[in-house]
């Protein structure tokens, strides 16, 4: 009764605000805050998600139904009918089952922000169980806007790809910090369990400049499992017909005024497998341990205070290339062709907010990665350490209809990289490869940035218009202007537009990883300039829904113009890999479309196009990128009976056809190009899964129908010959995959 008596008296001080809002606060077990607890209108997009002390605020305008449901993992979902009321102390009752919680009472399994102006389309933990979800990389199988692309066959190497482009270009944050950079794009989006994430949020285009100046063609934000977030012990065990073997424990506990989670990630090796019979591995042998444990600290019922501290380790062992290669007897010789990457990474970050006033808010947030990885590529030696610091110090003052953002960041990246190279003598052939050598990157990096955020007519307009300025300790100042706007012409409809740019530098070996597996010398022909790039784009969203049925249509446009663009060129002579500044002109065009029905609360079917045109203009010749498909389509379709026990999901991808390497070029440049392109492909995958009181099982197949690319590698018969290479993968190499798997949930 006395922490209820302290919370009336903490929110009345919001009950004489001039909004039309609904203010209040969220409590669980013991009258604990619970904190992202999901707050909406029924039927409606309308919503919001309690802050780190429980409290949360909504607008009423244009709302005629006003019974607005909360939802939290591990409570039941309540359903509050609001008269006149303005403030309101909701308490949710514990419900490890979750049995009882009506489906239409539940926060759908993707769905788009509608207080942002920035288009979010957010994947939730439910979203990511209807398949393995293994790591990062295969969290995007129901989505069109990101494509998982293999850049490394023999390693299994991914990158994410939006808008057509590589994965460099899109940011991608852990918890809202941009750490992953360099060598974290190569093992990344490998390096997270598909099970240590709560949701992960997905904007094409532009994004903040709150978190940089990168996220050129997109930001794919990950939010990892919180303590007040998960149930106190999860375990989750996996098995596939290759013999991978997975498991992930994760538990959560308090501490005094601290909550706490602990997970714990392995992965052991799958057995030999060639289906192809090119005498190479189908996937790595794969050894991989990860630890994860954040702390989250609050004054209970207090509104000023919040701290999280996290930390992750990554210990991870892959072996690819012939079946007979031995990594103790063949490492870095010629008789058997073999990859090895050992691959170790420390992080830590910290997070802390402090609210001045009702106006005003500071923010204090930093990370350091270290980052250490011993390669043997073939007869390339590949060693690079890297290590970064990130710290950000922000204000947020609210006045009227304005949040002015600002603060000041400083980024320290230093990368030290030896290229070791191996030149033997074979079949006559000697590769004479220069490039071998030390090479180091020391980057410091502060900045400013300034951005206003907009509202009126009770959000339903919103302006964002942001500034940054930074300083390269290289390049000097670099300027990233940013402008985006929402309008709401209904509750159910509304457009979004966006425009501005961004910029990064190149880390051509960690970044571009597969060009030290080629046997060609590599020429770096000049000092590489950061690339830069100008966005355009638009969004519309229309909602319907009736008593039975709920519709929702999306249309994405984006228009991507660089004035400086880095590619490896593979094509100008069969003995050499260029790099240089490509400043003409180099263009990603994008056109998305997305149709999905809900029906009678038990059906879901997703409908979605993507067209790309992804190119660049040479010599008043447009050439056409590589590896990426034109035409995309993409449908999903789910079913869970009326007793919920059970789930059924399935979803097909249609790619069309990509343009790939011209396998002449390595033996003879000055034949004619034949502008070859991959055949069109289509995958069906489906899972089932049965819910028992706290556990259940799931089991599913990927690619039903056992598509795959019969050539990955380029002349695999002579690995240490000129011409062989890696980097001519454009669709599945393993085939069809079973697997089944166990969750456990207290």
């Amino acid at each position: 009764m006395i922490k209820k008596i302290l919370l009336l008296c903490i929110l009345s001080t919001h009950i004489f605000s001039q909004d039309n809002s609904i203010k209040g606060t969220i409590l669980g077990d013991d009258s604990e805050a619970l904190i992202g607890s999901s707050v909406y209108w029924i039927n409606t997009q309308i919503g919001t998600t309690t802050d780190e002390n429980g409290f949360f605020s909504i607008s009423k305008d244009g709302i005629k139904d006003k019974r607005l449901i909360t939802t939290y993992i591990g409570y039941k979902s309540d359903t509050i009918q609001v008269n006149n009321q303005r403030l309101l102390i909701i308490n949710m009752i514990s419900n490890n089952s979750l049995k009882e919680i009506e489906l239409s009472e539940n926060r759908q399994d993707i769905y788009i922000d509608p207080l942002k102006a920035i288009k979010t389309e957010t994947i939730s933990r439910k979203e990511l169980e209807k398949a393995a979800c293994c790591d990062l990389a295969g969290c995007f199988e129901t989505q069109a806007s990101v494509e998982t692309k293999t850049t490394n066959v023999l390693t299994n190497t991914k990158e994410l790809s939006i808008l057509g482009l590589s994965g460099v270009y899109n940011q991608i944050l852990v918890d809202g910090l941009p750490n992953v950079v360099a060598l974290g794009f190569v093992h990344g989006v490998s390096s997270i369990p598909g099970t240590l994430i709560d949701n992960i949020h997905i904007s094409q285009g532009l994004a903040s400049t709150q978190q940089g100046f990168e996220s050129i063609t997109g930001q794919i934000s990950i939010d990892l499992k919180k303590p007040s977030l998960t149930e106190k012990l999860f375990t989750n065990i996996y098995y596939n017909s290759f013999s991978d073997k997975q498991a992930n424990v994760d538990y959560s506990f308090k501490l005094g005024n601290w909550n706490s989670i602990i997970g714990l990630h392995s992965t052991q090796p799958a057995n030999k497998i060639d289906r192809n019979n090119d005498n190479f591995l189908d996937l790595p042998l794969t050894t991989k341990y990860s630890l994860y444990n954040k702390w989250i600290y609050g004054l209970e019922n207090n509104t000023n205070l919040y701290s999280s501290t996290s930390i992750r380790f990554l210990s991870e062992n892959k072996v690819g290339g012939q079946l007979d290669f031995d990594k103790n007897i063949h490492l870095g010789g010629n008789e058997f062709y073999g990859q090895v990457v050992d691959y170790n990474q420390l992080e830590i970050n910290t997070k802390n907010s402090y609210q001045l006033n009702e106006k005003n808010v500071i923010l204090a947030q930093a990370f350091f990665t270290l980052q250490d990885q011993e390669a043997i590529y073939g007869t390339t030696q590949y060693l690079v350490n890297q290590s970064q610091f990130y710290l950000s110090l922000d204000n947020h003052f609210t006045w009227n209809e304005h949040t002015l953002k600002s603060g000041i960041s400083l980024r320290k990246l230093d990368i030290k990289e030896e290229v070791t190279l191996q030149d033997n003598l074979l079949n006559g052939l000697t590769y004479n490869r220069t490039y071998g050598g030390e090479y180091n990157k020391n980057e410091l990096i502060p900045g400013m940035y300034l951005e206003n955020n907009f509202n009126w007519r009770s959000n339903a307009v919103q302006l964002i218009t942001g500034l940054r300025v930074d300083h390269h300790n290289e390049f000097g100042i670099l300027i990233t202007p940013r402008s985006l706007f929402k309008y709401n012409f209904t509750e159910n409809t509304t457009a979004r537009i966006c425009f501005g740019s961004g910029w990064r530098t190149v880390n051509l070996f960690s970044e571009y990883i597969q060009i030290l597996s080629s046997n060609r010398e590599i020429q770096i022909e000049e000092n590489l300039n950061p690339e830069k790039a100008i966005n355009f784009g638009a969004n519309f969203l229309h909602s319907i829904s009736r008593e039975n049925l709920d519709i929702q249509i999306i249309i994405d446009l984006y228009k991507t113009s660089f004035s400086n663009q880095i590619c490896p060129e593979y094509f100008v002579n069969s003995n050499y890999i260029y790099v240089n500044n490509f400043e003409g002109k180099s263009i990603s065009n994008s056109f998305q479309t997305d149709l999905t029905f809900e029906i009678y609360k038990k059906y879901k079917l997703k409908l979605a196009y993507n067209y790309l045109d992804v190119f660049r203009m040479e010599h008043g010749h447009k050439h056409q990128f590589h590896f990426y498909s034109k035409h995309h389509a993409l449908t999903t379709f789910s079913y869970q009976p009326a007793d919920k026990d059970w789930h059924f999901d399935t979803r097909l991808h249609w790619f069309g056809k990509k343009k790939i390497l011209n396998t002449t070029d390595y033996i003879d440049p000055h034949e004619a190009h034949t502008n070859p392109k991959s055949e069109p492909f289509t995958t069906i995958s489906g899972q089932i899964t049965k819910e028992f009181n706290d556990f259940e099982i799931y089991f599913g197949c990927e690619n039903i129908l056992n598509f795959r690319q019969e050539n990955p590698l380029i002349n695999p018969e002579n690995p240490f010959s000129f011409d062989f290479d890696i980097a001519n993968t454009w669709g599945p190499t393993k085939g069809r995959e079973f697997y089944i798997g166990f969750r456990h949930k207290i």
